[in-house]
Order: structure tokens, then sequence, then C-alpha cells
């Protein structure tokens, strides 16, 4: 159990690596809408950073799961 737990746990950064990288391109994509002013784009952001805070949130309870 205790490799399947390693393995939780690299799953686990892997995670909210991948979220935090999609909540930084999802300020990009926000500051770009902002700057041409375009509404998709700031839509598109604001979701994508709304989304990483999601992906950020799973990875953090795959802590949760014990076996």
């Amino acid at each position: 159990m205790d490799t399947f737990n390693e393995v939780l746990s690299v799953a686990q950064k892997g995670v909210i690596a991948f979220g935090t990288f999609w909540v930084v391109w999802g300020l990009v994509v926000l500051g770009s809408g902002l700057k041409d002013k375009t509404a998709p784009d700031i839509k598109q952001g604001i979701g994508q950073m709304c989304g990483g805070a999601v992906i950020i949130l799973a990875g953090a309870m795959i802590s949760n799961i014990h076996f």
C-alpha cells in the first residue's frame, strides 16, 4: 500500500501543478481580453480561472484517499 500512497502523492502534486498552470493561463487570457476589450476572451479567461480552481481543489482532495 505504500506504493499506492506514493503514487497518489505524486498524482496530487501533478494535478495541483496543472490547476495552477490553468489559473495562470486564464489570467493571461483575461488580461488579453481586457486589453483588447473582447467579451469572449474575458469570459473564457474567467472560466479558465474558475476551472483551474476546481482542478486545484480536486488535487487537494486526493490526499483524503486512504487504503
